[in-house]
């Protein structure tokens, strides 16, 4: 499948998955940080798998690019340590998501 192509139809993944993954964001950053980087360690963790095993291991349809940069954006202020690995993940996801042959 072509790169531009790929991209549109992450990009439609990406704009349904946005606001929900916000919402999770906001609602658990006010319960527990921990429940955050949880989530962001398993997102992460997953992302390598998928890499590592040129597989998918969730559905296609699956999205958590939007999470990953929503931690960034809304919770890197508060903590280094979850900034960095988010934006580690959202550059491994993308990767994954666009450059890798499945």
């Amino acid at each position: 499948m072509s790169f531009s192509r790929k991209a549109r139809r992450r990009l439609k993944y990406y704009i349904i998955w946005t606001p929900l993954w916000i919402l999770i964001i906001l609602v658990l950053s006010t319960l527990n940080i921990l429940f955050i980087f949880v989530i962001q360690i398993a997102f992460l963790i997953k992302d390598i798998l998928d890499i590592l095993s040129k597989r998918d291991l969730a559905p296609e349809y699956f999205e958590h690019l939007p999470y990953s940069l929503g931690v960034a954006a809304l919770l890197g202020t508060i903590n280094p340590l979850l900034l960095l690995l988010s934006l580690l993940d959202a550059v491994i996801d993308a990767y994954e998501d666009l450059f890798m042959e499945k």
